[in-house]
């Protein structure tokens, strides 16, 4: 069918143009031998392994939806049910399983008040939690064989733990506030969010009645667009900002909390010596988990 064809084949060019763009703003950095402008659209190598990440994602949906090695993943807003327990697996790793588990750790770890191992660990914690209970409730609704109400239902519930977690992310960063949360990140939260009730509102639709609405078929690939070329790119621009902001760590933190203590002298050679090692470890060839010696200083001098 056309349509199964032409979502993937969409789909396809986004992660390519976000590793490509990376690729050149990191190439014109090594040209300006390390002086990089402070708002330079470059992000963390960390980072980038997440778009690889994703664009080896893509392409094996691509060619799952091409070669058709599993049928399940074909677009449907219907019922499915798989005829065993690995053809269901599958239909989950293929299908929106990848995509939640990296919401998942993206917006745990860049909603993290720092970016250490001890977030990292965190992040990853979290997202595999969520990401379990989330696909038990998804392969009980496709292998297990229920009614079709019982079906919607678990789909709902799944949607539940997807929206609970979006919602304590935007909760911590609205209560707490730390310069490293720019308007980005609120805005792809949100947009997320707004999709998944959308989504959980169309299930409940299908367990009331037999008969789709109308307008499901504009909501629903109104959905499947927004995260095939729309999150993509926003979720590239909060890993721009979070890099910025690790690159100008000592402008956000340091200079600005630290100025009363000027006047006392191991205070003061403690910022000087602090701003040339953040200079060194947070510049384009650092990782965000490699600085363990500001991590503590964060969490000390964070609002």
């Amino acid at each position: 069918m056309l349509r199964d064809v032409l979502y993937p084949a969409l789909k396809l060019p986004v992660p390519i143009i976000l590793w490509v763009h990376a690729r050149i703003q990191k190439r014109k950095a090594l040209r300006t031998l390390g002086k990089v402008d402070v708002h330079a659209p470059i992000i963390l190598p960390v980072y980038t392994v997440v778009i690889i990440a994703y664009l080896v994602y893509v392409i094996a949906n691509f060619l799952n939806q091409i070669l058709d090695f599993n049928a399940l993943t074909k677009k449907t807003w219907e019922r499915v049910h798989a005829t065993n327990f690995l053809q269901g697996l599958m239909y989950y790793l293929l299908g929106e399983g990848t995509l939640i588990f990296m919401l998942f750790f993206l917006f745990g770890f860049l909603a993290s008040p720092t970016a250490g191992n001890y977030a990292l660990r965190s992040s990853l914690y979290d997202a595999a939690k969520f990401f379990g209970v989330y696909g038990m409730i998804f392969l009980a609704a496709v292998c297990v064989p229920i009614d079709r109400r019982s079906y919607f239902q678990l789909k709902v519930a799944g949607c539940m733990i997807v929206i609970y977690f979006l919602f304590t992310i935007i909760v911590q960063i609205v209560r707490t506030k730390s310069h490293r949360w720019k308007q980005s990140l609120y805005v792809t939260v949100c947009a997320v969010m707004t999709v998944w009730i959308a989504y959980a509102t169309l299930l409940c639709f299908a367990i009331i009645s037999n008969h789709k609405p109308s307008y499901a078929i504009y909501i629903s690939h109104s959905i499947i667009l927004f995260y095939d070329l729309i999150l993509p790119f926003l979720m590239y621009k909060c890993l721009i900002d979070d890099s910025r902001f690790w690159r100008n760590l000592e402008k956000y933190h340091i200079h600005t909390q630290l100025q009363h203590l000027h006047t006392t002298r191991v205070f003061h050679d403690f910022e000087s010596v602090f701003f040339r090692l953040n200079r060194h470890l947070l510049n384009l060839c650092s990782l965000p988990f490699r600085v363990k010696s500001n991590e503590w200083v964060y969490l000390f001098l964070r609002h």
